[in-house]
Formats: structure tokens, C-alpha cells, sequence
């Protein structure tokens, strides 16, 4: 009696080791970015702007990811009369193409969102904004990867901006 109940034992540990060796799920990641860029007004001028921020999303079902993030846009405005400083906060939806898959390093990205943005001065105003765009992770180690998005966010019906996005994601 003492055999088996001692192999149920050794296989039981045995097992339990195993069990913290196992590769973790991938439930989503965070990331930070900065996104030089350009703005567009309906009066046909072209403001340089840059804007830096983060943000996180969630895997939800597959590749079907929600997400929220927030950043601040400086626009290049000394020649425009426009507001030059505005904080974003966006929560969008995002479809990670190939995202579940075992060891996938490079894996395309479509987002799309709505959100608020700020005047960053006294008496500045807020508005609603409506954001989509796209990109790549590559995930050149397991928790980290070197993120590109192209990402264009309409502030109101005169103005978007068009940013380029470079950054970090990690999980």
C-alpha cells in the first residue's frame, strides 16, 4: 500500500512543478507612444503637431480586443490662432490579426474609437473625437514589442489630426 500511495505522491508534485513551467495566456498588453504628425483644418493649413501618451487594451474573444488610452497633443499653432495643447482620451476597439497564435512575433492591428479631448489652457474647450487607424507589434521578446500605428483622430468637423505612432507594448 505504501508503493502506490508514494508514486500518487511523487506524480502529484511532479505534476504541480509543471504546472508553474506552463506558458501564460495572452489576455492583452499596455503600451506608450509618441506620434509626430501633422494637423489638417478645413481652412487648408497644415500644423505640425507631435503627441505622446498610453494605453492598454483587453483581449476579449480571439483577436477582438477593447482598449482605452491618453495622450497630449501639441500642435504647432504660433502663426494659427488654434488651441496648441489638448489631452485625448479615447476608448476604442481593436481586431489583432493572428493574436492568440503560439509564438506569433509579428501581428497586424486595426483600431477604432471615440472619445473626448481638453483644451489645456484657462477657458479652453472640450469636444468629442472619432479615431481610427492601424498598425504592427513586433514582438522581438517574449513581453515586449516595438509598436507602429498610423492613427488619424477627428477633434470636430474643422480639424484631425494624422499621427504617427512609434512606442513600446508589454505584456
Amino acid at each position: 500500500m505504501r508503493i502506490p500511495m508514494a508514486s500518487i505522491l511523487i506524480l502529484a508534485v511532479c505534476s504541480a512543478t509543471a504546472w508553474g513551467q506552463a506558458e501564460r495566456k495572452y489576455y492583452g498588453h499596455g503600451y506608450a507612444y509618441t506620434a509626430p504628425g501633422f494637423g489638417n483644418y478645413r481652412s487648408g493649413q497644415r500644423p505640425s503637431a507631435m503627441e505622446f501618451g498610453g494605453g492598454g487594451e483587453v483581449l476579449v474573444h480571439r483577436g477582438l480586443a477593447i482598449g482605452a488610452d491618453i495622450g497630449r497633443l501639441h500642435v504647432d499653432a504660433a502663426k494659427y490662432s488654434i488651441a496648441s495643447n489638448l489631452i485625448l482620451l479615447s476608448v476604442n476597439g481593436a481586431y489583432h490579426f493572428g493574436a492568440r497564435k503560439s509564438g506569433a512575433k509579428v501581428v497586424p492591428f486595426i483600431t477604432w474609437g471615440g472619445g473626448c479631448g481638453w483644451e489645456r489652457r484657462q477657458g479652453g474647450g472640450s469636444g468629442t473625437t472619432i479615431n481610427l487607424g492601424g498598425g504592427v507589434q513586433y514582438w522581438f521578446q517574449k513581453r515586449m514589442a516595438l509598436r507602429l500605428e498610423v492613427r488619424d483622430t477627428f477633434l470636430s468637423e474643422s480639424f484631425h489630426h494624422l499621427g504617427f505612432r512609434v512606442g513600446l507594448a508589454f505584456r
